[in-house]
């Protein structure tokens, strides 16, 4: 499905369930009829591939407690970016963090190609022409 300039797949096709650049990221459904909800996961990893197609990788793992009963045994949430460019990234020192690392904040979009994520540990804004989204298994 496309959404805007970027291709979004894995993702729900109905209009009250996939992203919207109102709700970025943070809440939506995959096309597997889970549910996707950052606020109750920790981003445990970013990734980086450069190349003629750039990949940007982010990994969420969902809170003790507070994973989907719809994503049991799946209990990662994997953003895979293609086409990525990246504008800032930005760390932070865990000394210095007041909350727990990983602790997710914001997952924009602005319905083309803009993305901004806020996590306790990183701050990244990018760009990219496709996302795929999935859930998987914790290794």
């Amino acid at each position: 499905m496309e959404f805007g300039r970027c291709v979004i797949t894995g993702v729900s096709t109905e209009p009250a369930r996939g992203p919207s650049s109102a709700d970025g990221l943070y809440q939506f459904w995959t096309d597997r009829e889970e549910p996707v909800r950052l606020h109750d996961t920790d981003l445990v990893s970013v990734s980086w591939e450069a190349g003629p197609r750039p990949v940007l990788t982010t990994r969420f793992v969902y809170e003790p407690g507070w994973v989907p009963v719809e994503v049991t045994g799946r209990a990662v949430v994997e953003f895979v970016f293609g086409d990525a460019v990246v504008r800032e990234w930005s760390t932070i020192d865990e000394s210095e963090a007041t909350r727990p690392s990983g602790e997710v904040d914001l997952s924009d979009w602005d319905g083309n190609r803009a993305f901004s994520l806020r996590a306790s540990s990183a701050a990244i804004d990018f760009s990219a022409g496709t996302l795929h989204v999935r859930t998987v298994a914790a290794t």
